[in-house]
């Protein structure tokens, strides 16, 4: 059996999808108080007191306004943060659209056998009356890249929201599996942190450096000794200076020679700011945003209504 991909079947409905990884606990919180409200109604008349059925509606009421409260924040840093290149990026918060890649020289795979940039990953097992027996999770904590054509930056997805990304889904009645994917090529939106280190090497790479040089140089001692003119079959304290003097000098020489290239990094905020990776263009995330915010804005009002209607309305 082939595995389905929710990207494809949900295409015109993404917002769907992000609300049961992003709004899971409001969702749950509304569903389970609206639910409550409909027995109520649903129950004999003397249990529709007003009192029943607030209590219920102040919950779905509770669960939408910390629903929109999300989906608000979210869509104000998607409509407020521009669209920057890597190339030319200032420092600080910043809105990127690329490509997927892999982390150089590090690709992952994913459970399944895979192999790509990030994936998440739930696994089910179910007993002969269908209940759950053991769930497994796993996500990918590597870093991997993004282009836009302008240059290369790491993405670090620690503390990311992860949005609209591949999903392949497989159910049975012994199993269930659900992957997410990012593979390369995959059109990314990134809103987060974006650093770039210096071209400078830390001193404690530079020691890590001259003492591998060391170690190369003592493999011919014979050669070392005649080299820095040593006297003996060993080298006494001023002179090991000397050779531990050349070698720091030839590291340097060597690095002026080829300096590291700045690595540009987009990385959770430390102030607390949304961080964003997601597969969708900006566009549509923030259509499925509004749509999100819309939505409980619509049951806020409804949860309202409920409770105007149990006290005044009869």
């Amino acid at each position: 059996m082939q595995p389905r991909t929710l990207r494809q079947e949900l295409s015109w409905v993404s917002f769907l999808s992000i609300g049961l990884n992003e709004f899971r606990a409001p969702l749950i919180l509304g569903a389970v108080a609206a639910g409550v409200v409909a027995v109520i109604f649903a129950g004999h008349e003397n249990a529709r007191q007003p009192a029943t059925i607030a209590v219920p509606a102040a919950g779905v009421m509770l669960a939408s306004f910390w629903g929109w409260l999300r989906s608000n924040q979210r869509l104000r840093a998607l409509e407020e943060v521009p669209l920057s290149k890597i190339a030319t990026a200032a420092q600080g918060y910043a809105r990127f659209e690329g490509r997927a890649d892999f982390f150089p020289d590090r690709p992952v795979t994913s459970p399944t056998g895979v192999r790509c940039c990030w994936f998440r990953y739930e696994h089910k097992t179910y007993d002969s009356e269908g209940n759950v027996t053991d769930t497994d999770r796993d996500e990918s904590i590597w870093s991997f890249a993004m282009s836009d054509g302008t240059g290369e930056c790491i993405v670090d997805p620690a503390g990311a929201s992860m949005i609209g990304t591949r999903q392949n889904h497989f159910s049975d009645k012994r199993e269930s599996w659900t992957e997410e994917l990012i593979v390369p090529r995959d059109p990314l939106c990134v809103l987060g942190q974006f650093t770039t280190s210096g071209g400078t090497v830390p001193a404690s790479e530079v020691q890590d450096r001259v003492g591998h040089l060391l170690s190369v140089w003592k493999r011919d001692m014979p050669a070392l000794l005649a080299r820095f003119g040593a006297r003996g079959k060993e080298f006494t304290l001023a002179e090991w200076q000397n050779v531990e003097q050349a070698a720091r000098l030839t590291v340097e020489q060597d690095l002026a020679r080829h300096p590291p290239k700045p690595q540009n990094l987009m990385s959770k905020p430390r102030d607390g700011r949304e961080y964003v990776i997601s597969g969708e263009s900006h566009a549509q995330l923030r259509l499925d945003m509004t749509i999100w915010a819309w939505l409980y804005l619509a049951a806020f009002a409804g949860g309202a209504g409920t409770i105007a209607y149990a006290f005044f309305g009869r």
